[in-house]
């Protein structure tokens, strides 16, 4: 899909509605959700639930392969060339994460009673085995699928299945469940989320049936040329995902290992509510990916600065706003949510609610050193945080508890942005950043498309 200007106005209005709208419907669906477990669950039993959930997250993301995101490189550079080449990148990647979440089915089944478990001192269950490996298995399936609709530029319904659909069905089912249960358990908890990630899928095929492209995937056309293997893209990005993913988790896995359950539901919690403002730059990168992929490469730098900070700078006006509720009202909004045991998080939400507006001010400085050929610079960046922080975040918890690893999880997330915002504009000319002056932004929406227009796209 070729932008030009009006297909772009239309573009960045349709995808800021949609993704905007999906991912607040998405957050308040988890919010909703979190707080029936944490309701009707025992402490311990979700500090045993948050640990899972995290497992899920981390396995589903190694078989993944790093292809949801390679696939929307690869196809936004194809698919107005060779659709062939497009149809059969998207068949590989699904080929390929069904096989490889099958065998990481299997090798956590036979090691998770040995290994995994006991390392955290979670009771043996094999129930929960069960249910964990069918929760990530669909999960690396689903992030597939809503790759597939991204690459095409339905922001919409990569939106709806990504996120949207799911969580509200681990509300709706979950509220479901406790109305039925009077005895409301983990098993029924985890069963839940596993037929809610089943039901998104199924019906997200059906949608994905009906995407132009699927008459060449049932067809089974054969690129018609020679192109870049897919996982040479996949790879490097699965290592920063990877690096990402243990930047965010380390400190559950830490808590998990050093105190106690209880301990790791409080931090859960706090975690989970900071994540409502980390979750609006989710809506800046599924607007931001597709445009980098097209904009970018097609050398419009100034054209995909202006649009970057600006959407940053309008996702971020009121999530400044609401970083300051938190920081007035955040015990009372943690005992409001959660319940009254979870208000001593307090100090744990206002260090994470802390590094994760500096993460929503950088703007997708990240996405853009991936999407333009960097992505090795910011894997090795990744690395280093990873390599200083994650040994520090250990360090904490075992010193200082839930509150050490917040103070890490707080500086980890500032410096890593500016360093990452700093080489995103020395090597590629963009900054992401949110505009520091309220005529830039005035600036923009008066006369920036307005000059844009005047010259050859």
């Amino acid at each position: 899909m070729k932008f030009n200007n009006k297909s772009l106005l239309a573009h960045i209005k349709s995808a800021l509605i949609w993704a905007g709208t999906g991912y607040v419907l998405a957050a308040l669906a988890t919010f909703a959700h979190i707080a029936l477990l944490s309701r009707n669950l025992p402490l311990n039993e979700f500090g045993v639930y948050i640990l899972l959930y995290s497992f899920a997250i981390l396995f589903s993301t190694l078989a993944g392969l790093g292809l949801p995101e390679a696939l929307v490189k690869v196809v936004a550079k194809y698919q107005r060339t060779d659709t062939s080449i497009a149809a059969d990148s998207i068949r590989t990647a699904v080929l390929a994460s069904f096989l490889s979440a099958t065998l990481l089915s299997a090798v956590l089944t036979i090691t998770g009673k040995t290994l995994l478990f006991p390392f955290f001192e979670i009771d043996w269950n094999p129930t929960h085995l069960t249910l964990l490996c069918g929760w990530f298995f669909l999960l690396t399936i689903q992030a597939i699928f809503a790759a597939i609709f991204k690459a095409n530029h339905d922001i919409k319904k990569s939106t709806f299945f990504g996120n949207t659909l799911r969580n509200s069905l681990y509300f709706f089912l979950t509220y479901f469940a406790t109305s039925l249960h009077e005895n409301f358990s983990l098993d029924t908890a985890l069963s839940v989320v596993v037929v809610a990630t089943l039901l998104n899928n199924i019906i997200s095929l059906i949608f994905l049936y009906r995407l132009p492209m699927a008459s060449l995937l049932r067809r089974n056309i054969k690129a018609s040329r020679k192109y870049e293997n897919i996982f040479s893209v996949s790879f490097p990005l699965l290592g920063n995902l990877i690096t990402q993913l243990i930047f965010a988790r380390i400190g559950i896995w830490a808590l998990g290992y050093y105190s106690t359950k209880d301990t790791i539901a409080i931090y859960g919690a706090a975690v989970q509510l900071s994540t409502l403002i980390s979750m609006t730059l989710l809506i800046i990168n599924s607007m931001a990916l597709p445009l980098i992929a097209d904009l970018y490469h097609n050398n419009k730098k100034e054209l995909l600065q202006r649009i970057l900070r600006s959407i940053t700078t309008l996702v971020a006006l009121p999530i400044i706003i609401l970083y300051f509720l938190v920081v007035l009202f955040g015990q009372q909004l943690l005992s409001f949510i959660f319940g009254d045991a979870y208000s001593d998080g307090y100090l744990i939400l206002l260090m994470l609610a802390t590094g994760q507006l500096g993460n929503l001010l950088a703007g997708p400085c990240g996405l853009i050193l991936k999407m333009t050929g960097n992505h090795k610079l910011l894997l090795k960046i990744n690395y280093l945080f990873v390599a200083v922080m994650a040994p520090l975040t250990v360090f904490f918890a075992s010193q200082l508890g839930a509150h050490g690893v917040a103070l890490i999880a707080m500086l980890s997330f500032i410096l890593q942005n500016l360093v990452s915002l700093y080489y995103a504009k020395k090597l590629t000319g963009i900054n992401s950043a949110i505009f520091l002056s309220a005529s830039e932004i005035k600036n923009f929406w008066l006369d920036g498309f307005k000059r844009i227009k005047n010259r050859n796209m």
